[in-house]
C-alpha cells in the first residue's frame, strides 16, 4: 500500500533539468550564461577598465622609453606600464607620460607617490605624478547591475522618446 503522506523519491536528473531550464532565463542565469542570454536581445555586459595616471618620466641622458615599461607604486603596490609612447629623450629632462595599471579595476595611486622603475633602461631615472591622483578603473559589471540595465534597455525600446533616449544613454560606456 502506498502512503500518500510520503514524498516521491527525488531523482538527480530532475534537479539537473530544473537547473538547466532556469539557466535559459536571464533573470536566474549567472555569469557567462547571463551574458549569452542577454546577447540575444543585444545587451552586452560592461567589462572591467584599467586605472590610469598622468605624470612625468625623467631621464639623465639620451634614452627611449617604449610602451610597456614597468613601474611599481611604492605606497600602494601594484605594477603600472607606460602607454602612449614611445617617449624619446634627446638628453636629460622630463616628459609628460601616462601609466596604466597592469591589474583591471580600481587601483589606487595618489599625487606625490614614489615610483620605482622595474624595467631597466639606461638613463631612465623614474616617474613622478606631482599633481594628479589616478583615474580609477572599474570592475566588471555585476550580474545584478547587468540585469537591471538590461531590463531598462528592453523597456526603453517599447516606450516613448524620453525613455528610449535614456535606454540608449545607459549603453554608453
Amino acid at each position: 500500500m502506498i502512503d500518500s503522506r510520503q514524498e516521491p523519491p527525488s531523482y538527480p536528473i530532475s534537479s539537473f533539468c530544473i537547473r538547466s531550464r532556469s539557466s535559459f532565463d536571464p533573470n536566474s542565469a549567472t555569469g557567462v550564461l547571463l551574458d549569452q542570454r542577454a546577447a540575444l536581445t543585444g545587451s552586452v555586459r560592461k567589462g572591467a577598465t584599467y586605472s590610469t595616471i598622468e605624470g612625468l618620466l625623467t631621464a639623465t641622458g639620451v634614452c627611449v622609453v617604449p610602451d610597456g615599461t614597468l613601474f611599481e607604486n611604492v605606497q600602494f603596490g601594484g605594477q603600472w606600464q607606460t602607454t602612449g609612447g614611445p617617449y624619446n629623450f634627446a638628453g636629460a629632462g622630463s616628459q609628460a607620460a601616462t601609466l596604466i595599471a597592469m591589474e583591471s579595476g580600481p587601483v589606487n595611486a595618489q599625487a606625490g607617490n614614489t615610483w620605482t622603475p622595474i624595467t631597466v633602461i639606461a638613463n631612465l631615472t623614474g616617474f613622478t605624478n606631482p599633481a594628479e591622483d589616478a583615474t580609477l578603473g572599474e570592475t566588471q559589471e555585476s550580474d545584478a547591475a547587468f540585469r537591471y540595465r538590461r531590463t531598462n534597455e528592453l523597456f526603453a525600446r517599447g516606450s516613448g522618446p524620453l525613455l528610449a533616449v535614456q535606454g540608449v544613454v545607459s549603453r554608453v560606456p
